[in-house]
């Protein structure tokens, strides 16, 4: 028997390379003359620079830049000239490793005190190596802010009606509701990076628009710390930022698809770089050559840390699925926590069956639970020995 592992991270506790590895350990426990192999995966968010830097061959490059809160983080990126894809060189950044949600401790994760300043600083670090394109994946940041503080790190002069502007230290040392309300125009478009770079892609997580019931401040606001009694007020600011953006640099359509990736940095490099918003899932599936892998299989498994309504919504569960349910491969999900009716996720997405290495019949996850490397090894044990029996092996 063939199997093929390809899951994307499990958040805050398994990279995707290291989730692979251990359910390869598990599944060869059971089966030990299974033909096992695994291609980490991601969908824009965090690892997305892991996969698509094994998949290319890039060379691995890290920058100090301003974290979420302003502090000094090490974010990962990576540079690659493959002759392969025409000689084109290209430098792949994510937004979790320079403003991710990770990066802030869980008391201090309150989106109105971080900020997207620090990946604007890791696209300019970034543009001086003189790539013709920037990959940027959204995904699992801390910030809602619009790309508010990106903008100021790219050199764009955002000012207040006096005609103050508002600087670095503004952005770290206030709250987003009193500095996005302030802002009143946005002016001194940089030259600089478009001198270096042909084109900038976004690889978005998730396919929600900037604004309304389904947009960035309404579904995700909330998971990254915001008080939902300050949803509507949030939302109102970001409207009126998003309108002042699309009236001072580039009119772009808040309501496209992925443009609330990552806190509205999908719509805001639209405006400020003219990016190219795509799924990342897709993206990177195509970049790691998953279907010729996929091909070669008798089952194919993946993973991810919380199966959950967003896993619809462009992740890379969702594309690992649809993409085995064309080639008619059975899929195999094993997620760290299932929220909602098993059965009902394995008929929406095909699957050929889903497990969780948390066992609980509630939203209360119990305090003695093992390591996480311990359940998912033992899930994917789990699993093996029920494939052998649907297999006649």
């Amino acid at each position: 028997m063939r199997i093929l592992v390809a899951p994307d991270v499990f958040k805050g506790s398994l990279s995707a390379r290291t989730a692979a590895a251990i359910i390869r350990k598990g599944i060869k426990r059971a089966i030990p003359g299974a033909n096992v192999d695994i291609l980490p995966l991601a969908d824009g968010g965090e690892g997305t620079v892991e996969a698509l830097s094994e998949a290319w061959g890039a060379e691995p490059h890290e920058t100090v830049v301003s974290g979420p809160d302003g502090k000094p983080v090490r974010a990962a990126w990576a540079l690659t000239s493959d002759e392969g894809r025409g000689s084109v060189s290209t430098a792949v950044l994510e937004a979790a490793s320079a403003v991710g949600f990770a990066l802030v401790p869980e008391r201090g994760r309150d989106p109105l005190r971080l900020s997207s300043y620090g990946l604007g600083e890791l696209i300019l670090h970034a543009a001086e190596a003189d790539p013709k394109t920037i990959l940027v994946g959204l995904g699992d940041s801390a910030t809602n802010d619009c790309g508010l503080g990106l903008a100021v790190a790219l050199g764009y002069a955002l000012s207040r009606e006096d005609g103050s502007l508002i600087t670095r230290d503004c952005i770290f040392s206030g709250s987003l509701t009193e500095i996005m309300g302030a802002v009143h125009s946005i002016g001194r478009k940089p030259e600089g990076i478009r001198g270096h770079v042909r084109s900038v892609v976004v690889l978005a997580d998730v396919s929600n628009p900037l604004l309304g019931e389904r947009g960035a401040t309404a579904v995700y606001g909330p998971q990254k710390g915001l008080n939902p009694a300050l949803v509507d007020t949030v939302e109102s600011l970001v409207r009126r930022f998003a309108g002042i953006v699309r009236r001072d640099v580039r009119d772009v359509d808040p309501m496209r698809p992925g443009a609330g990736a990552a806190g509205g940095l999908g719509f805001a490099l639209s405006v400020f770089l003219g990016a190219e918003i795509r799924p990342g899932a897709e993206y990177i599936l195509e970049a790691c050559s998953f279907r010729s892998h996929a091909a070669l299989a008798d089952v194919v498994v993946t993973g991810e840390g919380c199966l959950d309504e967003q896993s619809l919504r462009g992740k890379a569960v969702s594309a690992v699925a649809a993409a085995c349910a064309e080639l008619g491969k059975p899929c195999l999900v094993i997620a760290g926590r299932v929220k909602g009716n098993r059965a009902e996720w394995e008929e929406k997405f095909g699957l050929m069956r889903l497990y969780s290495t948390i066992e609980t019949p509630g939203e209360e996850v119990p305090s003695t639970l093992p390591p996480a490397a311990e359940r998912l090894e033992s899930a994917a044990e789990r699993m093996a020995l029920e494939l052998m029996k649907a297999f006649g092996l």
